[in-house]
Order: structure tokens, then sequence, then C-alpha cells
């Protein structure tokens, strides 16, 4: 099965114009930028804004902690998996008309449309580099040292990003083939952000709600993330294959739908 994976990515990718989708990514992330000019810098500085405030929040107004030290290492626990969360809530919803957005170039130049979803990736990028900084800067301030853990950041960075992008392949094709589904999207997204362990752990949850929590990928993916900040936190190797399995998954299932399903996509524009 692997094999046969494998193969079929190699000649994809033969019959693929990279040159030219490595082109249109780079266009589409200028003319993001042109666009926005310097309101590029919005959604980083917002990110780094809304870290500072969650910290000040759990500092100063949480008296059932009565340790300040226990009430910083939770908002850094919290932040760390909103970061995670943020940029898979963002992929998706940004994703919804990302086909229909770049019609004139799917339509003009015929460009693997496997390659639209990867303009958008520039600022998902930088938002989680701000955010990864501020992690760092905020777990020197409350510890006073940084660990060995950071090392695990060249791994889990673009695996999050894979992640990401795997999402946003899955929800362009949805969203190209079934209109109604941007309606319902926000709502499946905020069911989903309830039932992962962001703004509370999932130790306490009761055993019967742990179990099924531990069947949402997202869990994993934020409590892998978070064991790089917080002392305390461990996960188990079963924790790190799931988080890794889950951004190779939907990255793959991504790009397969997004070829599978190009002539349809081509027609519904």
């Amino acid at each position: 099965m692997t094999k046969r994976l494998i193969a079929a990515f190699g000649g994809l990718l033969d019959r693929t114009d990279l040159a030219k989708s490595l082109v249109l990514a780079r266009v589409a992330l200028y003319r993001q930028f042109r666009q926005w000019r310097w309101w590029w810098l919005a959604p980083v500085g917002g990110q780094v804004l809304f870290g500072i405030v969650i910290f000040f929040a759990f500092s100063r107004l949480f008296p059932r902690m009565n340790d300040e030290h226990d009430r910083l290492i939770y908002g850094l626990s919290v932040y760390s998996a909103i970061l995670v969360w943020s940029l898979i809530q963002d992929s998706a919803l940004m994703s919804a008309n990302l086909f229909n957005d770049h019609r004139p170039y799917i339509l003009r130049f015929k460009i693997p449309l496997w390659s639209y979803a990867l303009g958008g990736m520039g600022i998902r990028a930088l938002v989680l580099a701000s955010g990864v900084v501020l992690l760092t800067m905020a777990r020197l301030w409350i510890c006073g040292e940084l660990t060995w853990r950071l090392l695990a950041l060249p791994l889990f960075v673009p695996g999050i990003l894979i992640g990401a992008l795997g999402i946003s392949w899955l929800v362009a094709v949805a969203a190209s083939l079934e209109r109604r589904i941007q309606h319902v999207l926000p709502h499946l997204l905020l069911l989903w952000f309830f039932s992962t362990p962001v703004v509370y752990p999932r130790s306490a949850l009761p055993d019967n709600l742990r179990f099924i929590s531990a069947l949402n990928p997202m869990t994993h993916v934020v409590e892998c993330f978070q064991w790089v900040w917080i002392p305390s936190r461990e996960v188990d190797v079963g924790s790190l294959v799931v988080a890794s399995a889950a951004a190779i998954v939907s990255c793959v299932a991504g790009f397969l739908a997004t070829w599978a399903k190009a002539s349809k996509i081509v027609d519904s524009l």
C-alpha cells in the first residue's frame, strides 16, 4: 500500500508543472502582501496582543489559584493551545472560497489546483512564528529558563503547517462541490473547539469523556505542542504518533482529494 501511494505521488508530481505552481504561490503571496500593504501585520500584532491579554488575565484575575506562578503556567498552556487552534481554524475558514477567489487563474492558466492553497500559508506561518516568539519569551519570564524541549520546535512547527495545509485543501474541495458547507462550517469548528482541551486540561474530564476526547486528533496535536512549553506536561509516544499521523493524513487526503476532484471543481467554477 505504501509503495502504491509513493508511486502515485511520483506520477502526479511528474505530470504537474511545478514551476508554474511555485510561481502562482509566489504571486498569490505577493498579491496578498501588496493588497494588505502594512495590514498584514494585523494578524501578527493581534496574535501578540491576544497572548499578552491572556497572560495578564491569568496572572491577575483568577483568585482561585493562590499561586501566581500556577496562574501564569495555566495561561501559557491556554495560549499555546489557542495558537495552534487559531491556525487550524483560520486555514478552514479562509479556504471556503479558495478556488472561487482564484477563478481567473484557474480558468486561464490551468495551474494544478493543489497549488492554490500555498499562497495563504505565508501569513499563517508568520502568525505561528510570532506566537512561538511570544511563548519563548513568556516561558523564560515565568520559569526563568529555557529547556531542551524547544529543540522539538523545528519538527512541530512544520508539522502544524502541513496539517493546516491539508485542512485547507479538504475544506476548499468540499466547499467548491457543496456551497452550503460554508454556512455550517463555523458551527462545526465551534463544536470541534469545545471538544478539544484548549481552555481546560484533559485530566479535568471524567474518565468516559477523557476517552472520547482522546479520539479527537486535535487533542493530541494541542497536547504535544503544550509539552514544549509546560514544565510539568508529559506526553506519551502514542500522542506523538497520533499528532504526526493526523498532520500527514490530512495533507495526503487533501492533496489527493484536490487532484481527484479537479475536473468537477473547474466545472463548478
